[in-house]
This record gives structure tokens, sequence and C-alpha cells, in this order.
């Protein structure tokens, strides 16, 4: 267990392990495990499938092995559960939101890469002049959306 009360990478399957060093390594917002279909990264908005189909049994497998000690009995209580976890990838932690959730009577997870810096305007092509507008405003709010895996 460490300093964030998740699993050690020890704990982990070995194909779990790689499947989240490949998102590390294809710079993939996301990574869905859903029974039927193989392991599939979101990258840069596009869906990447990679290996084989995964089957209910896998997938439970899968997500098990990287449930924090604290929820592993909570997986046949609940219909949804979320937590984070990180590994040591190229020397750097790499962080993971995790929704694992109950689908057609099969468990599916979506793992979300959480970046470890936030991004800044000018690497999001936001207008400076606009950004010292904005920040120059003393109440109010101030929302920026964007797609899914922007850095919004």
């Amino acid at each position: 267990m460490n300093d964030a009360g998740t699993p050690s990478d020890t704990g982990r399957s070995d194909e779990m392990m790689n499947t989240l060093h490949a998102a590390a390594e294809r710079d993939a917002s996301d990574v869905h495990l859903v029974p039927g279909y193989p392991v599939t990264y979101r990258v840069h908005g596009r869906l990447s499938p990679a290996g084989d189909v995964l089957t209910g049994e896998r997938c439970r497998q899968l997500i098990e092995s990287i449930l924090p000690e604290r929820m592993a009995g909570r997986l046949s209580a609940s219909k949804n559960i979320e937590f984070s976890l990180a590994i040591n990838h190229a020397g750097r932690p790499c962080r993971f939101r995790a929704n694992v959730y109950l689908a057609q009577a099969a468990w599916c997870a979506c793992l979300r890469h959480v970046p470890n810096e936030i991004p800044s305007f000018e690497w999001m092509g936001f207008p400076e002049g606009l950004a010292q507008r904005l920040l120059a405003h003393a109440n109010g709010l101030v929302i920026i959306t964007g797609v899914t895996g922007s850095g919004k």
C-alpha cells in the first residue's frame, strides 16, 4: 500500500501494469476496460483498441488487481466505485482516476489519466490578452470547457 492508500505496483497483475504503462507511452487520456472488447485507449480523442477481446472474468480480474484494499469488498455490493491509483512510469508518477461500474451484468472500468502538470494558457492555445482580462476580474465565475481529454 502506498501513501495514497492505493495498492503498490507489486499487488497489480502484470497485464494491468502493462496496460497502464502502455497508456502512459501512448499519451492516452483514458483506458477503457469493457468485456467483449479489447483494452481500448483514447488518444487525442480517438479510440484505439489493443490486444485480445476481454472476457467478463478477465475484465473483473484486471479491475480487482487495482482496487485499493479498503474497497475490495465493495465490488459485489456496489454498482459504481471511484478511486485513484498511481504507477511509477519512466521514473515519474503517473496517476489515474478510476471509475468502475456494472453494465449489463459485467464489470467495466474507465481510467482517466491525471496529468502531473496543470496546462498553461499558452499550451492550450488560449489568447494571452483574454487570459489577462479574465484573471483581472475580482468577482464572477469563469468556466473553461472543451472535449474530453483536452486538458481543461
